[in-house]
């Protein structure tokens, strides 16, 4: 859970070779008078991989002194709460026109889940026209804070009515990773003390800038802990003294992740082609700063910015990547990427510790494969190029339809494809119809679109978050069982047909 520095137990866990035994459980790694076992539930030292501890409540930290707060160990303690490093950011005293404000969620309930990621809407300083240059971290509970990201709203996002943000989230909501806004303006993450913008470039707030935003938290309790609060948040440091270019973000990235148990070694990546980027970018724009994102397998990765099919500049590489301790890197002068550049991640993931397969989710159980690339001036419509396995989903161009596989997603999703769910499948999620059968069965055998596995499945993954797409997904689903069972009946009759022709010829051939 913490960033930086490894506390006392995780140094004396990975001076074990990251076995948990009687050596590691009998030690008392913090000080506190309790051994580890006794801190993790395992008095006795008996426990094994993918078995029950002894005991699953009231558990303490082993490589923090607790009651954290005693004088015994508020001393002991210190390093770990108040860090090492101090945030500085020369822009922020540079003049005196330089504001704050800060936007932090209520104190609100931590669910008894291990991940959790709520959003809440915050209205952003709206007065003037102003650049956003500094953020820091309000971290309020820093035992369930694992990161903060702060989304930009377009004016097209607040519509207004039940899907407006201001709506959906005007109170702390759990949201998955459907925040609603797309643009990424800041944020906070482990070891991080905060984000210091270019003189270059800086986000535009305001009135000709974003007026509100979607602050998204991710909690992670892996201790299913239900007696937790938090009310964290971000401060805002922004200026009427505009820099001379908007800056925006895009991401690149694999949402199709499928790590088999126990490798040492599992590579995926993903890329933005030059056909996606020409269409995308109408001007050469320039990569302030690069970071990679993976989960708790991720063992190592980088970022290739490539031209006309060479390596022309590494963006970022880490080769020994921790998602409690991210690495940014960045580009000082900026590089310069031009329409029909290429950009190439990848990402390597160790599995040893898995005994199932892993597959890409929101969760810190599951993976993801991304990297994140702050540039200026900004694109309105470029902020993810992303690949389901070898399909690329490009940003939409103006005056052009979204489209997958050259598949249009609007005709096959909202129109053709929904309207066949709704006429033949029930709405109301209580089974299997006969006509919604067979209508599955002959889309997945003759529909060129949504036929075709991996573009159904990169067209669910788009989608699936969206409530009014939800019951369409649903429904089409309804008769997977059945299909399954058809598919086994009728490969246990083909199998049964075919050892009875085997029996008539033989016996044929000895008659």
């Amino acid at each position: 859970m913490g960033g930086g520095n490894r506390n006392a137990f995780g140094l004396a866990f990975e001076a074990n070779g990251k076995v948990w035994n009687s050596t590691l459980c009998n030690a008392d790694s913090d000080n506190d008078g309790k051994t580890n076992g006794v801190e993790l539930g395992d008095p006795n030292c008996v426990w094994t991989e993918g078995a029950v501890p002894e005991i699953t409540s009231g558990l303490s930290h082993p490589g923090v002194c607790e009651p954290w707060d005693s004088d015994e160990c508020l001393a002991q303690n210190q390093w770990e709460f108040c860090g090492s490093e101090v945030f500085s950011c020369p822009a922020m005293d540079a003049t005196d026109d330089v504001r704050n404000v800060s936007v932090r969620f209520p104190p609100t309930q931590v669910p008894p889940t291990e991940t959790n990621y709520y959003c809440m809407a915050v209205e952003l300083p709206g007065d003037g026209d102003y650049h956003l240059i500094a953020s820091s971290p309000i971290i309020d509970n820093a035992y369930v804070m694992h990161h903060i990201i702060v989304h930009g709203c377009n004016d097209e996002d607040l519509t207004g009515g039940e899907s407006d943000v201001r709506t959906k989230f005007g109170t702390p909501t759990l949201c998955g990773m459907d925040t609603g806004c797309s643009n990424i303006i800041t944020g906070w993450s482990l070891g991080s003390p905060g984000n210091c913008y270019s003189e270059r470039a800086a986000f535009r707030i305001g009135k000709h800038g974003y007026k509100y935003a979607v602050m998204q938290m991710h909690w992670n309790n892996p201790e299913l802990r239900s007696d937790y609060t938090d009310s964290s948040g971000v401060t805002l440091f922004y200026t009427p003294n505009l820099r001379p270019n908007d800056a925006g973000v895009f991401v690149v990235g694999q949402r199709y992740l499928d790590i088999k148990p126990g490798l040492e070694s599992h590579t995926e990546s993903a890329m933005a082609s030059s056909s996606c980027t020409r269409q995308t970018l109408p001007y050469p724009i320039h990569i302030l700063n690069t970071a990679l994102h993976m989960h708790y397998l991720g063992k190592s990765g980088f970022s290739d910015l490539r031209r006309n099919g060479n390596k022309i500049k590494t963006l970022g590489r880490n080769d020994a990547f921790s998602y409690d301790s991210p690495v940014g890197f960045v580009h000082d002068p900026p590089i310069e990427f031009l329409p029909g550049d290429e950009v190439f991640i990848s990402c390597t993931f160790d599995s040893r510790s898995r005994t199932e397969t892993t597959y890409y989710g929101d969760d810190t159980s599951a993976e993801m494969c991304y990297g994140f690339f702050q540039y200026y001036p900004v694109i309105g419509n470029l902020t993810a190029m992303l690949r389901y396995k070898d399909f690329e989903l490009c940003p939409k161009a103006r005056g052009r339809a979204l489209t997958v596989g050259g598949c249009s997603l609007t005709m096959t999703v909202f129109q053709a494809f929904s309207m066949k769910v709704v006429t033949k499948c029930s709405m109301a999620g209580d089974g299997c119809t006969p006509e919604c059968k067979e209508m599955v069965k002959e889309t997945r055998l003759n529909d060129e679109c949504m036929g075709n596995e991996d573009i159904f499945g990169m067209v669910k993954v788009l989608t699936e978050r969206e409530p009014r797409l939800q019951n369409i997904w649903r429904a089409y689903e309804s008769c997977d069982d059945e299909i399954k069972m058809d598919d086994v009946t009728g490969s246990a009759s083909f199998i049964q047909a075919s050892l009875t022709l085997v029996t008539v010829v033989f016996f044929a051939s000895i008659v």
